[in-house]
């Protein structure tokens, strides 16, 4: 689908892109989420390999940067909204079917 959840966590990010690579998927926090780079590389900067208890873990291994980004409570309320989702092994599946020879 054009749009579909995720499980994503970031201390670092690529906010804009490099010359040469096109932008296939991004949201209002991050514009580069996912680039293509010529006809057989691919990057993601979300985590397909994480389901919702290891973003749990994260987030509440990470509570007290996410607060002091966030402010107060922002950690809380990141763990409110998580919720599993089955596109990160859809799109592992997808990559290995495309990408992977």
């Amino acid at each position: 689908p054009r749009v579909f959840p995720v499980i994503q966590t970031h201390l670092d990010a690529v906010n804009r892109a490099p010359s040469g690579v096109t932008v296939i998927a991004g949201n209002k926090n991050t514009p580069a989420q996912a680039m293509a780079i010529g006809a057989n590389t691919r990057t993601i900067q979300w985590h397909p390999e994480f389901d919702h208890e290891v973003i749990s873990f994260y987030i509440r291994a990470r509570e007290h940067l996410i607060d002091a980004d966030g402010g107060p409570g922002a950690a809380a309320r990141m763990l409110a909204a998580v919720k599993p989702v089955d596109t990160g092994s859809i799109i592992l599946q997808n990559f290995a079917r495309h990408y992977l020879k």
